[in-house]
């Protein structure tokens, strides 16, 4: 279901077995996946996402580990992903599709400002961990995100996943 796919998602297309990048939903609900610098538009039951390769060691365990256990040796399997309930997806057309025409700047400054209240409400909450997805195009909104971060002292650790177009926070 494409419900479950985020945008920048690698998928195979099941009826051509061609492989493209997930681009979101068209106005009639279908997926719009990228092939070859053209969009393909097609039912959700026709896309596939492809697993990603990496895996992502669970933070929250190693966290909280207390001295006397053991850490996961490198001969142990590690958990594929690590889903996170606390999550802001910064895609103008997810956060507010109504600004989605507006100039550029205008646009990346609501999402920086978006993206500082939410870390602000969630360290007042005492969320430990945070995604933010900030999508791949070409770096600049993941630029000033990054430069955002840098004001919050208490974060403790952040780490990159979904093939770049999202950041894992820790406080």
């Amino acid at each position: 279901m494409a419900k479950d796919f985020w945008i920048g998602d690698k998928v195979l297309l099941r009826s051509s077995k061609r492989i493209g990048v997930y681009q979101g939903k068209s106005k009639d609900g279908r997926a719009k996946i990228k092939i070859e610098n053209k969009i393909i538009i097609t039912n959700e039951s026709n896309v596939e996402i492809i697993p990603e390769n990496e895996q992502y060691f669970d933070i929250d365990t190693f966290l909280t580990l207390e001295k006397d256990q053991e850490i996961v040796s490198e001969n142990q399997k590690l958990p594929k992903k690590v889903k996170l309930h606390h999550t802001l997806d910064l895609h103008i057309e997810v956060l507010a599709p109504e600004m989605k025409h507006l100039p550029s700047g205008q646009i990346l400054n609501f999402q920086v400002e978006k993206c500082k209240a939410f870390i602000e409400q969630n360290l007042q909450q005492g969320t430990s961990h945070i995604t933010i997805i900030h999508g791949k195009g070409q770096g600049v909104l993941k630029s000033a995100i990054e430069a955002a971060l840098k004001e919050f002292h208490q974060i403790k650790l952040t780490s990159t996943k979904n093939n770049g177009g999202a950041l894992d926070v820790w406080f």
